[in-house]
C-alpha cells in the first residue's frame, strides 16, 4: 500500500497551480500612473478600514482603473496599458505605491504582475518592486446610483462656477451645512452659491439645461471636480438620486458623492438689500487691484484686517493694512467713483479671493453708505458672479 510522502503533495499542489495561468502582466507608462493617481490620492487616507489607505487597481482590456474611497466620496480614473487580455483586480497600499512612482524616473515604462499572495511585482529596466495587496473583494465598492435626475454641463461653464464660489464655502463643520455649495438650476440656467457667514458668493450660467436639479455639493466633491475638470474638454454629466447621491463623470473619472442633510439658508433676503442699497459704485482694473492686494497680504498675516477708503466721486481707492509685528503698506489705486465715499474694513483674504474669481477686465465694487453693511465685488455682469464680503470691526 503506497502512501504519499509530503514532497509528492507538494509536487502535486504545483503541479496543480501550474494549470491555472498567471494574470497577464500589464505595461503601464509611469506619468500615466502616477497622474491616475493624484486624482483619487485626495480621498484616500486612514479611516476605520485598514482597506482605506489602498487604491483598487482593476485592469481590464487596454485600460486600467484606479479608485480611492472615504466612504463618503469615491473617485475611479483610467490610464492607458497594453497588456490587451489582462483581467485582474488588487488593493494596493496607495501611499507606498505614489512614493514607489514619485522615485521613478519621468518617461520610464513599468511592467505589473500580478503573483500569489496579493502581491503586485513592479518591474523596470533596472528596478523591482513588490507590493503587498489586499483581495479586491476588500476594498468597498463604489455604490450604484439610480438617477432621478441627470444634465449635461459644459466643462468651461462648469469650472468656472466652481472657481468663482469655492472659496466662500465654510472651512469648519460649526454649521455642518455651509460647507456645502447650494447647486439649482434657474431657467435652464446653472446657479451656484456658496458662503461661510461672513461672506456670500454666487454666480449664474445661462445655458439650455432641460431638467430641474437642486442639491448640495460638498467642499471636499468641488475641489475633486475642479481638479479633474480642469482640462477636459467636453461636457461633464451629471446624475442626482432620490437620497441627493450625485455621480459625475468627466471623461474617463467617474465621481461618485453621498448627499448631504441639511437644507441651504434662504440667503436671498441678505442678496436683495445689499443690491438694493447700493449707493457708489467703484471700477478699477483687475490685475493692478489683484496685484496691490497681494502686497497688502504680507501687511496683514495675523489680523487680516485691511482698510479700503474711497472719496466723493474721487478717483482713487486707498488700501492700507498694518500689524504690529510686520510694519505696514499703503496702495493707492486709479479708479472710477460714483457716489458718495466710504471708509470700511474687509478681511484682506475675502477681497482677494473676490477679485480672483471676477470675470473679465474690470472689477466693480458697489457699496451701501452704512460701513456695516456688505459690499458687493463683482464684475460689470453680476450674472457671471459676484462677492457680498461683511466688514470687519477695527481692532487698529
Amino acid at each position: 500500500m503506497s502512501t504519499r510522502t509530503k514532497k509528492q503533495a507538494v509536487v502535486e499542489a504545483a503541479v496543480e497551480t501550474s494549470t491555472h495561468p498567471p494574470a497577464t502582466p500589464i505595461r503601464v507608462s509611469r506619468d500615466n500612473l502616477a497622474a491616475g493617481m493624484s486624482q483619487v490620492k485626495p480621498v484616500i487616507g486612514r479611516g476605520a478600514l485598514y482597506a482605506l489607505s489602498h487604491v483598487l487597481l482593476e485592469a481590464e482590456g487596454e485600460q486600467l482603473r484606479l479608485t480611492g474611497t472615504n466612504l463618503s466620496i469615491w473617485i475611479s480614473a483610467v490610464v492607458p496599458i497594453q497588456g490587451s487580455d489582462a483581467a485582474w483586480k488588487l488593493a494596493v497600499p496607495a501611499h507606498t505605491l505614489d512614493e514607489v512612482l514619485r522615485v521613478l524616473p519621468p518617461e520610464s515604462v513599468l511592467t505589473a504582475t500580478l503573483e500569489e499572495g496579493n502581491q503586485m511585482r513592479l518591474t523596470t529596466d533596472r528596478t523591482t518592486t513588490h507590493l503587498k495587496g489586499l483581495p479586491a473583494d476588500d476594498f468597498p465598492l463604489m455604490p450604484s446610483l439610480t438617477p432621478a435626475q441627470q444634465v449635461a454641463l459644459p466643462a468651461a461653464a462648469w469650472n468656472q462656477c466652481l472657481a468663482q464660489v469655492l472659496p466662500a464655502v465654510a472651512k469648519d463643520d460649526g454649521r455642518p451645512v455651509l460647507t456645502n455649495l447650494n447647486l439649482e438650476t434657474d431657467d435652464g440656467g446653472l446657479l451656484l452659491t456658496a458662503t461661510d457667514a461672513m461672506r456670500l458668493a454666487r454666480t449664474r450660467q445661462p445655458l439650455s439645461l432641460t431638467q430641474d436639479v437642486a442639491c448640495l455639493l460638498s467642499r471636499q466633491t468641488a475641489q475633486l471636480l475642479t481638479r479633474v475638470g480642469a482640462k477636459h474638454e467636453g461636457d461633464v454629466l451629471f446624475a442626482l438620486d432620490e437620497a441627493q447621491n450625485q455621480l459625475f463623470t468627466v471623461g474617463g473619472t467617474v465621481i461618485f458623492a453621498a448627499g448631504s442633510e441639511g437644507s441651504f439658508p434662504n440667503v436671498m433676503p441678505i442678496v436683495d438689500s445689499a443690491m438694493t442699497n447700493v449707493a457708489s459704485t467703484v471700477t478699477l482694473a483687475r490685475e493692478p487691484l489683484a496685484q496691490a492686494l497681494r502686497l497688502v497680504g504680507v501687511m496683514m498675516p495675523s489680523s487680516k484686517q485691511m482698510a479700503v477708503q474711497f472719496e466723493d466721486e474721487g478717483s482713487e481707492l486707498k488700501l492700507w493694512a498694518n500689524d504690529a509685528e510686520v510694519g505696514d503698506t499703503q496702495q493707492v489705486m486709479p479708479a472710477q467713483i460714483a457716489g458718495p465715499g466710504l471708509k470700511l474694513v474687509l478681511n484682506g483674504d475675502y477681497l482677494r479671493d473676490a477679485v480672483a474669481a471676477c470675470v473679465g477686465e474690470s472689477v466693480v465694487l458697489r457699496a451701501s453708505p452704512s460701513p456695516k453693511a456688505p459690499i458687493i465685488c463683482g464684475g460689470d455682469d453680476m450674472d457671471a458672479g459676484y462677492h457680498l464680503i461683511m466688514p470687519m470691526v477695527d481692532h487698529a
